[in-house]
């Protein structure tokens, strides 16, 4: 079992555990076998330039996301997490301003 084969196999599973999948709901999904999968998030196989993109693509994730080593995923999450927390902030924002110029506007 080579170094990028367990890199990959724990980024598929830390990513199908995150979306709260099962292995077997993650196979349909792709077209996967079951076993096939557990191979690949053992270290044991490695996926298909094709199905490794139909992996992360199910995932919600680039192809090249899987091959992020432990740190980079670090990084990776305090990123999706800053983008959440910006995007949920910009939604109250916008949603208290028109709220603040409908009150001025009809005056109640």
């Amino acid at each position: 079992m080579g170094k990028l084969q367990t890199i990959v196999g724990n980024n598929i599973r830390r990513a199908r555990l995150h979306l709260h999948l099962s292995q077997s709901q993650l196979a349909e999904l792709c077209g996967l076998s079951s076993s096939f999968l557990g191979e690949i998030e053992a270290g044991k196989k490695f996926p298909s330039p094709e199905n490794l993109e139909k992996i992360a693509t199910v995932l919600g994730l680039k192809p090249y996301q899987l091959l992020y080593e432990e740190e980079d995923w670090e990084v990776f999450d305090k990123y999706k997490t800053i983008t959440s927390i910006y995007q949920e902030l910009r939604e109250k924002l916008n949603t208290d301003l028109e709220e603040t110029i409908r009150r001025h506007i009809t005056g109640s």
